[in-house]
This record gives structure tokens, C-alpha cells and sequence, in this order.
């Protein structure tokens, strides 16, 4: 599986305010390690893992190495609290999927529950569709194996 393949045309909501395909964020992340975190407010185990997120991203910040979170909740306005609480407001890579169980990027990536994390590589070929969690020192290793 690669970056071109189909099902990510669909559009998500930026923090940013802006409308933009999946598709076009992961193509504008060639040359780096992609994880994308899909999450909701209303899921424990996703916002439990945040912090560890942003751990990741401390060590990595010097690296090739693109964090993108993908919230599926039902209201916006519940997305813009969790971004707050949460310190994912001043993330760039932030989207609101506008959760749909049959969404084109839902059903591309099979996710059947949250939270879960995909890798793709620098060369935007897929590493894992099934990735550890961020508290799980496999990702960390998985990221480092792929720069």
C-alpha cells in the first residue's frame, strides 16, 4: 500500500481552518516518517496516549518525522476542546476526519476502533497498518529504523 492508492480523497478539516484531502497531506510529507494517530475526545485510551505522542515528537523534532492526528469525532466543537486540554491546539497536524464508521478513509485503513497507528516511510510506502502505541518503546524503535 502506498501513498497513491485511493480512498484518502476524502476532505478533513484542519486545525488551521482549511478543507484538504488526506491524499494531499500525505503527499506533502515525502522525505519523512509518517504517523498518523487516529483519535476522539471521547476515547480514554487515545488521550492517554497523547502525552507519549508528544514525547516522540520531542526526540524526533530534529528528524524527518511527521506527526498527524486524525480525530473522528462527531462535533467539532468537542475536537477544538480536546485540542485545547490536550496540547494538540499549536499542532499543525491536526485534522477532524468528521467521524463516519464508512468513511472512505475509515474503510481504506480498516479501523474498527481507536486509537491506532499506521507508519509509512520516507518513500511513502506503508510500514505498519497495525503500529504500537506510542507508550510502547516499538514505536519509538520503528520510527528510528526508518530514517
Amino acid at each position: 500500500m502506498s501513498l497513491k492508492k485511493g480512498g484518502l480523497n476524502e476532505l478533513i478539516l484542519g486545525a488551521n481552518g482549511n478543507m484538504i484531502s488526506l491524499q494531499n497531506v500525505l503527499d506533502q510529507s515525502r522525505g519523512k516518517v509518517v504517523i498518523l494517530d487516529f483519535w476522539a475526545s471521547y476515547c480514554g485510551p487515545c488521550l492517554q496516549q497523547i502525552a507519549f505522542s508528544h514525547q516522540l515528537q520531542k526526540k524526533f523534532k530534529d528528524s524527518p518525522v511527521r506527526f498527524i492526528y486524525l480525530s473522528q469525532d462527531m462535533a467539532k466543537s468537542d475536537w477544538e476542546n480536546s485540542m485545547k486540554n490536550y496540547g494538540l491546539k499549536n499542532i499543525a497536524d491536526n485534522y477532524l476526519m468528521f467521524f463516519d464508521a464508512h468513511s472512505t478513509i475509515s474503510e481504506f485503513y480498516k479501523i474498527r476502533q481507536i486509537p491506532k497507528y499506521i507508519v509509512y516511510g520516507k518513500d511513502g510506502k506503508l510500514i505498519s497498518s497495525n503500529a504500537p502505541y506510542p507508550s510502547d518503546p516499538a514505536l519509538e524503535k520503528t520510527i528510528r529504523d526508518n530514517l
